[in-house]
């Protein structure tokens, strides 16, 4: 099964993880379910960096998807929460589609404000 849990900062979602494999497919065949989460997570990300030019850190590994945005500037906050929550709305239609057993979505509220310390 594959968890999407989104993650958010005080004013908005802000990055995400996919963790895990769907198993939909039989062994050998190409997994639409994973694909999918996989393709909605890869736009995702292209759309933060190349559309709205924001920064962020992430990682695309068999079985696990990160994303994090280092800093959203107030005046790219709404459009960057339109596409995360666009994101979270195709990875629930494909859970809706398939079924709960291979994608689950939910929401973990994370704090990413970022302080350097002084030393």
């Amino acid at each position: 099964m594959i968890k999407v849990n989104l993650y958010e900062d005080q004013k908005g979602l802000c990055g995400f993880l996919a963790d895990g494999h769907a198993d939909y497919a039989e062994p050998g065949e190409t997994d639409e379910v994973c694909a999918g989460v996989t393709s909605l997570a890869g736009s995702l990300v292209v759309s933060l960096t190349d559309l709205l030019k924001l920064e962020l850190e992430y990682s695309f590994e068999p079985g696990k998807l990160w994303c994090e945005v280092i800093e959203i500037p107030e005046d790219k906050r709404n459009e960057a929460d339109l596409l995360f929550k666009s994101f979270k709305l195709g990875c629930e239609q494909i859970s809706y589609s398939y079924g709960k057993e291979y994608v689950q979505v939910q929401s973990e509220p994370v704090d990413i404000n970022r302080e350097e310390e002084n030393v």
